[in-house]
């Protein structure tokens, strides 16, 4: 029962974020949209701050784990030889699902943005750290595949991809939301950015694709 709670003050923390934002987000608010008694939460945590950082996890396991499992999907549809084309193609599919995730939860990721690195906002970057957390999981993740596949990536290349496309596809995608290009535009210019970066990454360590 215990954990049952906790989680419905979780999930119930996390519907209020993509209704309303962070603004007025109060225990009290809390409790009585999970329909649990104020003493309860005291429980399991000692602030709506302390309540916050288990809702990014939820969001992370949410959001990150499913994208995860699309990307391979979508990498173990490329067949040996692998070519250029191949990539460019996994790489626009990926892109559009990663987009589109983002549009379908808007509200959330503006509210997760404007908290980012942000000690000032309602949820004093709690919840803006997400986007930390999928960065450097995303990072772990590609050094995995990349060794379990043979290649040996440089950390640091790694880091340069990814923090430079979930920038540009966070930044464009509320682009597209403020309607100044469509989606189709957004989509292949971080695709671009992509390839780019991959033909960067080759050349310096003289690989062939």
């Amino acid at each position: 029962m215990s954990e049952a709670t906790q989680q419905k003050l979780v999930d119930s923390a996390l519907k209020l974020i993509v209704k309303q934002g962070l603004n007025g987000l109060s225990m009290n608010q809390i409790c009585k949209s999970a329909g649990i008694a104020q003493p309860s939460f005291y429980h399991h945590y000692n602030s709506v701050q302390s309540l916050l950082a288990d809702v990014r996890q939820k969001m992370l396991a949410t959001y990150l784990d499913p994208l995860q499992n699309s990307f391979k999907n979508i990498l173990n549809q490329i067949q040996p030889p692998i070519s250029s084309d191949a990539i460019r193609s996994a790489s626009q599919k990926y892109i559009t699902i990663n987009f589109e995730v983002i549009a379908e939860n808007l509200a959330l990721f503006r509210n997760i943005m404007a908290d980012h690195n942000n000690p000032n906002s309602p949820g004093k970057g709690e919840i803006g750290k997400l986007l930390d957390d999928i960065n450097q999981s995303w990072i772990a993740f590609i050094d995995k595949l990349g060794r379990e596949s043979g290649i040996t990536l440089q950390r640091q290349d790694i880091a340069l991809y990814v923090d430079s496309l979930s920038a540009m596809t966070h930044s464009l995608v509320m682009g597209w939301a403020e309607q100044k290009y469509d989606k189709n535009t957004a989509i292949n210019a971080i695709a671009n950015l992509s390839e780019s970066l991959i033909s960067v990454y080759l050349r310096k360590n003289q690989h062939a694709i």
